[in-house]
């Protein structure tokens, strides 16, 4: 299995930016849950699974995901062979 790691994810320009830091080149599943973000409630909005084959000179992913404007919180995880590598939550706001 490869060693990943994942920087600060961001979400800019209608997607999200993963930095990925990989030993070697992988195949991965990016599974990202968003949430709706509304005072004390959060809905869930969206659920993204996207298959990505990175190269070992690779140094970040872009996963398109259109939102209205508003407040959200994003739990991203990243999978080889049905093992989880990283994970992180971030929380956001599209203007």
């Amino acid at each position: 299995m490869t060693n990943a790691g994942i920087g600060a994810i961001s979400y800019e320009d209608s997607g999200f930016v993963i930095p990925i830091d990989l030993n070697e080149g992988a195949d991965i599943l990016v599974q990202i849950m968003i949430y709706d973000v509304g005072g004390l409630h959060q809905e869930e909005k969206q659920l993204i699974l996207e298959s990505v084959s990175i190269s070992p000179d690779q140094f970040a992913l872009f996963i398109p995901a259109p939102l209205p404007e508003g407040s959200y919180k994003a739990h991203i995880t990243l999978f080889q062979n049905e093992k989880r590598l990283a994970g992180r939550i971030l929380d956001f706001h599209v203007q």
